[in-house]
């Protein structure tokens, strides 16, 4: 299950990576911060004043942009941006939740050098090297987390009231940027933690796995996903809305431009439920954008980030490379994203999101014991032997307080008090 912060490593916040240049122009000159000046000047998505451009150093033009989606990367600070987008990092091979404590385990990857040691999920790791991370902010555990391959971290870990020491050697591993599993009986859900280069495959290797066990409906969890490669939104749109226009983007030397899906296998036929929040952004948003707008999904959960700009970048002859804004991208229909994000269907505050879409698209009883609703014009049946179930219970009620109750089945509904919320 998704929970509200989990993180595994992540540089920058809702990148959208687009690759346009595959050569050096002759004409840039020599120097690097020459060579910065005139790729900003010809291809950033805006016209940038002189008094910007002529400033003495890269930092400082950067920084004049204004932009926090522009950056100057060295060459290692680079590869970390590329590999946190595909999930590669050298650590100790864990997802984690901020709690009060410190950082709890929630999965680990195939390989984890953690698990290996002989962790737990539910681990919550208070400290390392003797560092407390009580009171840190959130992401400063991390940095004590992670560090060069072969080296070994001493973390304290509490396992219920128990206190372990594990001594962890690092090392670089893959997390998947998808994962799936059947909830509700029949639902498939379908996790995409970032888009990768192998997101795309990724995706339809879960997707036929989940076949196997016939889902009725899928959920696709989008919650905290920063971003990534626009190919592979590209490709991820096709699975559910096929050929139609994906998006657009409009930059100063094309103009306006469309997008289509390229890559995918095949097109969904079910029911699907999307999860987003106010951390989904950039590619998150253009697959969310484009499933809104063809309404091949509905959308539960919070506002998206609201970051309707693409990145390209261009590596400059000091190794380093420069990532910068390029485009300016909106939905199918032409819809604004940047700085407005995507609204969701039901908006959920306080509430468990893959809760109330589970019970929404759960199987129904086959005894026709169910409870029907109707929410922004779309008429959900929900099982009331999932929604009796004490885990199901808050996720129920906000489901009965923000929706219109048409009817019930059978007698489970009065049991519910499901007749006290009809109108």
């Amino acid at each position: 299950m998704r929970k509200r912060r989990i993180k595994s490593f992540v540089i920058g916040f809702g990148f959208l990576l687009i690759f346009l240049f595959s050569f050096k122009f002759n004409a840039y000159a020599a120097e690097p911060i020459g060579e910065v000046r005139t790729i900003l000047k010809e291809f950033y998505v805006d016209e940038i004043p002189d008094s910007v451009l002529q400033k003495p150093t890269i930092d400082e033009i950067v920084k004049g942009l204004n932009d926090p989606y522009t950056e100057y990367f060295t060459k290692e600070e680079y590869g970390d941006f590329v590999n946190s987008i595909n999930n590669d990092v050298v650590g100790i091979g864990i997802r984690i939740e901020y709690v009060p404590e410190g950082v709890k385990v929630i999965s680990f990857s195939n390989d984890s050098p953690a698990k290996e040691a002989g962790m737990l999920e539910g681990d919550i790791i208070t400290g390392a090297d003797g560092t407390s991370f009580s009171g840190l902010k959130e992401g400063e555990a991390l940095k004590y987390i992670k560090g060069k391959e072969g080296t070994y971290v001493k973390l304290s870990v509490k396992r219920g009231n128990e206190l372990h020491n594990f001594n962890v050697k690092r090392k670089a591993v893959h997390f998947k940027t998808v994962e799936g599993k059947i909830t509700g009986g029949n639902v498939g859900y379908i996790s995409i933690y970032s888009f990768g280069d192998q997101t795309p495959d990724e995706f339809y290797n879960v997707l036929l796995s989940l076949k196997k066990s016939k889902p009725e409906a899928y959920i696709i969890d989008l919650r905290n996903n920063p971003g990534g490669y626009l190919n592979s939104a590209l490709k991820m749109a096709g699975y559910f809305v096929g050929d139609k226009p994906i998006l657009i983007t409009e930059d100063r030397i094309n103009g306006k431009t469309t997008y289509y899906s390229s890559g995918y296998k095949e097109v969904i036929n079910k029911p699907v439920a999307f999860l987003i929040n106010e951390n989904s952004a950039s590619a998150s948003e253009v697959l969310s954008a484009s499933v809104k707008d063809y309404k091949k999904g509905f959308f539960i959960g919070s506002n998206t980030f609201g970051k309707g700009l693409v990145q390209t970048t261009y590596p400059v002859s000091d190794d380093g490379v420069l990532k910068f804004t390029i485009q300016r991208f909106y939905s199918p229909y032409g819809n604004e994203i940047n700085k407005k994000g995507i609204a969701p269907d039901l908006y959920v505050k306080n509430a468990d999101p893959l809760k109330i879409a589970t019970l929404l698209y759960a199987k129904t009883d086959s005894n026709g014991d169910n409870i029907f609703v109707s929410i922004g014009g779309r008429c959900f049946r929900i099982p009331s032997s999932l929604a009796a179930k004490k885990e199901y219970e808050d996720a129920f009620k906000y489901i009965l307080g923000n929706s219109n109750v048409i009817r019930y089945e059978g007698k489970s509904g009065e049991k519910l008090g499901t007749s006290s919320y009809r109108r």
